[in-house]
């Protein structure tokens, strides 16, 4: 049960890691003259990060199940091999090919086959395994981190469609920024996360 595992440090940690981003973005975008609508870039920030916080206890306390806990535990389970076997490590992550010797090292109660047999599944729990290593194994951490990641493709997406309609920025930053259901399940451990983002990005390129 991973709410089990998730503490008052855990969070105080997250709450800390949000809070230094915000302030930092704030500041940031404080200096600049910018257009109306970027004052929204911070309230965006915040919903997203308060979406991931969300969404991180509804699936530890209330689901207790899931992709996203999955996804995380065997992340967390392959970064613990880059201080075990480095080289394993780096191979795995960088050319997604994992042989019997590299289950062998991890060692963990997970079916990896689940998780290598789909390449795409696979893919996105190498690219959150450096996030896993970064927020020190923590759950909500990690979410939040992707999180902030996967907003600036959003925010991309929506200063597109400020360029191109000037006058609706205000009902844009509610279909874009904070529409609920695409801001919780855009802002866990999920794959929807980052396609939404590189959605964002393609648009804005």
């Amino acid at each position: 049960n991973l709410g089990q595992d998730i503490t008052f440090v855990d969070v105080v940690l997250a709450l800390a890691f949000l809070v230094f981003v915000v302030f930092y973005f704030y500041k940031h975008q404080s200096t600049k003259s910018n257009p109306p609508y970027c004052k929204y870039f911070i309230y965006g920030l915040f919903a997203k990060a308060i979406a991931a916080f969300v969404f991180c206890f509804i699936y530890a306390y209330y689901y207790r199940d899931g992709d996203a806990i999955y996804y995380f535990k065997v992340s967390k389970e392959l970064g613990g091999l880059l201080f075990n076997e480095p080289l394993s490590f780096l191979k795995i992550i960088l050319s997604g090919q994992i042989t019997y010797n590299d289950l062998f090292e991890l060692n963990n109660q997970f079916d990896w086959s689940i998780y290598t047999s789909d390449k795409f599944t696979f893919f996105f729990i190498r690219l959150i395994t450096p996030l896993n290593i970064l927020s020190g194994g923590n759950f909500i951490t990690c979410s939040v981190l992707l999180a902030m990641i996967s907003y600036t493709g959003i925010w991309k997406l929506y200063v597109v469609f400020c360029e191109q309609f000037p006058q609706l920025w205000k009902e844009l930053s509610i279909a874009i920024l904070f529409f609920p259901s695409v801001l919780f399940w855009s802002s866990g451990l999920l794959k929807d996360t980052v396609t939404i983002s590189a959605l964002g990005w393609f648009v804005f390129g």
